[in-house]
């Protein structure tokens, strides 16, 4: 998935929905989206995090979509065209204060931000601990100090596996 891709088709699917609906003499207001991706897809986009841990692909996509019905539906489309699945549970997840978000992609209408990846783990730690065990585990042996210390911040209780 390329974020830039799914940006530029969403500004044109975006445009031309408007400019059909102005045709029928109908306003859609707001226009506007942000897309908040999350979870284990989110890591992927991180150039340095990717290259340091190895990650298992998905074809699911946890995202925040804030936009009104209409133009969350056409987000919801392209997401799939593109051969992912929004995660309906995506809204249920938890990022710890203090995540930084880097905008990937920025349009007339079309926001995409994703999280820094130390944030994405310490909600993995906080919730899904033993799912995640392996991911956490190669993570504090990569980023050490970084993950310990925002652990510790959340009140998330890890057992560093040292093997």
């Amino acid at each position: 998935m390329d974020l830039k891709e799914l940006g530029k088709n969403l500004e044109k699917r975006i445009h031309a929905f408007d400019e059909e609906n102005q045709k029928a003499g109908r306003l859609i207001s707001p226009k506007t989206v942000e897309i908040r991706i999350l979870g284990q897809m989110a890591l992927f986009f991180n150039e340095e995090f990717s290259q340091r841990v190895s990650l298992e692909a998905t074809l699911d996509l946890d995202a925040l979509i804030n936009a009104n019905h209409e133009i969350e539906n056409l987000v919801v489309e392209e997401i799939e065209l593109m051969g992912l699945v929004l995660d309906e549970l995506s809204k249920e997840i938890w990022m710890p204060e203090g995540t930084w978000w880097e905008t990937a992609f920025k349009g007339e209408y079309v926001t995409i931000r994703i999280p820094d990846p130390i944030s994405i783990i310490v909600s993995k730690a906080k919730f899904a601990k033993e799912k995640n065990k392996k991911l956490i585990n190669e993570t504090l042996r990569e980023f050490g100090k970084e993950l310990e210390e925002r652990l510790k911040s959340e009140g998330v209780d890890f057992e560093k596996d040292e093997s």
